[in-house]
């Protein structure tokens, strides 16, 4: 119910301002330029709202459990490489590095792991100029799975730690604008997709970047 709650309350703003200048489009006297300001105005927000969507889809699916048919042996060094260099392509002004050492294959869900990958390394390269990756497997029982995204960017304060994975949660200011839709998701669906394999995320700062450092651990069954 409370999930539903913030569905609503974040479907909101956009919806309205939709409305509001689709209201002001119906004015016949207005300019060339303010009738494309204003078609900007709804399709920036379409947009918004189709993130927002399927943001809660994913987030729906996972709470639904990880279906085991799609579980499959995937190679983890490879898997991550191709991650971090789509990621790359997308904020280009973000070097991304990798250090993948120990890595074998794991029985994971695919699409959730690129979506833990993805959403981790999107999040610190719209924060960041340098983000650097590790993981590798347990490797007596190899039954977990460590990993490591770590930023030069501003960091997370102690107390937005606490609500950095809550669904809806963003630091972000209205002020800082970015070419990215960011929905207030990303996280919570990483924290999702953890929870669904049973294992924990922790963040804090890291000692030679400065910036935020999440460390995940997925058990592998």
């Amino acid at each position: 119910e409370a999930f539903s709650a913030d569905v609503s309350h974040e479907f909101k703003n956009p919806l309205a301002a939709i409305r509001s200048s689709a209201e002001l489009l119906q004015d016949t006297s207005i300019s060339q330029q303010e009738h494309k300001q204003f078609t900007d105005a709804i399709l920036d927000e379409v947009t918004h709202l189709q993130s927002l969507l399927t943001g809660v889809r994913r987030i729906s699916r996972i709470d639904g459990g990880i279906e085991q048919e799609l579980q499959e042996e995937i190679d983890v060094q490879t898997f991550i490489q191709n991650v971090s260099a789509r990621v790359q392509k997308a904020y280009p002004q973000t070097c991304i590095t990798t250090e993948l050492s120990q890595t074998k294959t794991a029985k994971l869900n695919g699409e959730l792991f690129d979506r833990l990958l993805s959403n981790l390394l999107e999040n610190a390269a719209s924060f960041a100029t340098q983000v650097y990756v590790s993981a590798n497997i347990e490797t007596k029982k190899q039954t977990k799975l460590f990993l490591t995204v770590s930023d030069n960017g501003p960091g997370i304060s102690e107390s937005e730690s606490k609500k950095i994975f809550n669904r809806f949660y963003s630091t972000r200011t209205n002020s800082e604008e970015s070419s990215h839709a960011h929905t207030g998701l990303g996280l919570s669906i990483v924290k999702a997709i953890v929870d669904a394999y049973e294992g924990t995320i922790t963040v804090s700062r890291d000692a030679q970047l400065g910036g935020a450092k999440f460390e995940v651990m997925l058990s592998l069954k």
